[in-house]
């Protein structure tokens, strides 16, 4: 899932819902943030290399890109595979070691801890058995549902201590966002994918499909964004940067390709604009904060 970029973007919608909760009246605590975060970091970690080991097979199949999930080391180094695993088991341990530690001591609640719980088995069931998402034509669900829902509500856990319903609305467009961003990462990776027996949307679906589905995704967000004006920011600022993301995903639609060349630069364009919506999107939340 683009590891790497999966683990700084899972960083700053963390702190999305930590913003949100202070703007909706939370008091800023940066001990329970930065402690929350330590443990609730691990987990990433702990899905890179998990990852990097139950695809070892599958990967074989697939040219790699600079959005592919993974780093294909273990296609190369295959000797590596069972450290790899064993690797991948301790970011998770230490991961619900800390956060029962954290809620022992008060500083976070015990649903912060079974959240980490929660988030830990989510991630580690994607490429893992006997679950696999990824090959079950559940990981665009499962993906879309932790960047969008998941990751934002723990933020917003961590600082107010409470999950309210009215946080709903404000994750609806991040769930369009996380369906985006794995659709674009599992575009270029369609053949690769079938071959190795992987079950994505785009393998099933196909690419047309596939790109309709990240326009209706993109103009679903900006329609949210036109009816239900942003909370504690710049109202103006999430429905504009909501239309560069809009743009590219038009993009896909009115300008079809096919050379993986070009499909990967559509992936990344979708991939750029939705690190500059989080990243502002941040911004303006802190800004309203301190305005």
């Amino acid at each position: 899932m683009g590891e790497a970029a999966f683990s700084g973007r899972g960083f700053l919608l963390f702190c999305m819902g930590a913003l949100a909760a202070v703007a909706h009246g939370a008091l800023p605590d940066p001990v329970a943030f930065c402690a929350g975060y330590a443990a609730f970091g691990l987990v990433p970690l702990s899905v890179s290399y998990s990852s990097e080991y139950f695809d070892r097979i599958s990967d074989r199949a697939g040219l790699r890109t600079l959005i592919s999930g993974g780093s294909g080391m273990l296609v190369l180094h295959p000797e590596m595979a069972t450290p790899a695993l064993k690797i991948a088991l301790t970011p998770n341990a230490l991961a619900l070691a800390l956060a029962t530690g954290l809620a022992v001591a008060g500083i976070v609640t015990p649903v912060f801890a079974c959240m980490v719980g929660l988030g830990a088995l989510l991630g580690w069931w994607y490429s893992a058995p006997p679950l696999r998402f990824v090959a079950r034509g559940l990981g665009e669900a499962s993906t879309a549902a932790t960047l969008g829902m998941f990751i934002p509500a723990t933020g917003y856990q961590v600082m107010a201590d409470r999950i309210d319903p009215t946080l709903l609305p404000f994750l609806f467009p991040l769930l369009c966002y996380g369906m985006i961003f794995i659709l674009s990462v599992e575009l270029p990776d369609m053949e690769g994918d079938r071959l190795s027996g992987k079950r994505t949307f785009v393998v099933r679906y196909g690419r047309k499909v596939s790109v309709w589905a990240i326009f209706g995704c993109a103009a679903a967000a900006s329609l949210f964004y036109a009816l239900f004006p942003w909370e504690g920011g710049d109202s103006v600022i999430p429905a504009a940067l909501s239309l560069i993301m809009l743009g590219t995903g038009a993009a896909g639609v009115l300008l079809p390709c096919e050379s993986r060349k070009c499909l990967v630069r559509r992936s990344t364009a979708n991939l750029a604009a939705l690190n500059a919506f989080v990243l502002i999107a941040n911004l303006s939340l802190l800004a309203g904060i301190a305005g």
